[in-house]
């Protein structure tokens, strides 16, 4: 699934009816103890060698579930935040790679009078549509992805210890994930989502909904990660357990702060 796998140790969830991969332990810190615990099982070390390469490591979420509260906190602890939706602006910004595409795959009528892509606009048309929506991401994923590998390349030669790169969709584009060691998910309970996407973001629920429907469930993707955040308590009690998360990785992988 990915690059490589820590020899020592890794974090990851586990709830009723899974079992804990060889040579990994699960921690349910901040989780809901009626449906996950944790589970420890023999590990080789619990220090590594300082690591020659930083720890790549792919985050992802569905929608309003703080993917951008978990990447800030880890930012200030030192990781080095690379966000492919950032990454999607600039490829479908006039210019980008991927801008004259979208716009002959959707049309004119995307294009605002200064001539950028209404964003807006374009995810009206893509979420309401799934064959539309995995039409735009063939245009867009692959450029997305050069500029993310140009991106883990500067941030290597800087020195950075943790890459971490925020995509919703990075299990589904297939390409991203190559480029990582781990990959973490960030959840939350769907009531908190809607809340956000409704209070936070302006959406009506029927919208907001919509865009739910349109994204792979939360389950799926946690079947995949190696680490699960849950996102469902109190901000102090997220902070803390990202706190001992950020550790864990540092001493499981060699890696200084």
């Amino acid at each position: 699934m990915t690059r490589e796998q820590g020899e020592s140790c890794a974090i990851i969830f586990l709830c009723a009816g899974e079992s804990a991969p060889h040579g990994h332990f699960t921690h349910a810190c901040a989780h809901n103890e009626s449906a996950c615990w944790p589970v420890r099982m023999a590990v080789q070390s619990l220090t590594q060698p300082q690591r020659a390469r930083p720890l790549i490591v792919g985050m992802t979420g569905n929608i309003a579930t703080g993917k951008s509260t978990v990447l800030a906190h880890f930012a200030a602890l030192g990781a080095w935040v690379i966000d492919a939706d950032r990454l999607a602006h600039r490829v479908m910004d006039p210019g980008g790679p991927a801008f004259d595409s979208v716009i002959a795959q959707f049309g004119p009528s995307i294009v605002r009078v200064d001539g950028v892509i209404d964003r807006q606009a374009l995810g009206q048309i893509v979420f309401a549509d799934p064959v539309k929506l995995q039409a735009l991401e063939e245009l867009v994923h692959p450029a997305v992805f050069v500029l993310a590998r140009q991106e883990v390349r500067q941030a290597a030669a800087a020195g950075a210890s943790v890459i971490i790169i925020e995509a919703i969709k990075l299990l589904e584009s297939g390409r991203l994930v190559t480029l990582c060691d781990e990959i973490w998910v960030v959840t939350a309970p769907e009531a908190a989502q809607l809340e956000r996407m409704i209070h936070d973001r302006g959406m009506s629920e029927e919208d907001a909904r919509r865009r739910m429907a349109a994204q792979s469930s939360q389950a799926e993707k946690m079947a995949r990660a190696n680490r699960v955040i849950a996102n469902q308590g109190t901000p102090t009690a997220l902070r803390d357990h990202l706190d001992e998360l950020w550790q864990t990785v540092l001493s499981s992988y060699g890696l200084s702060g």
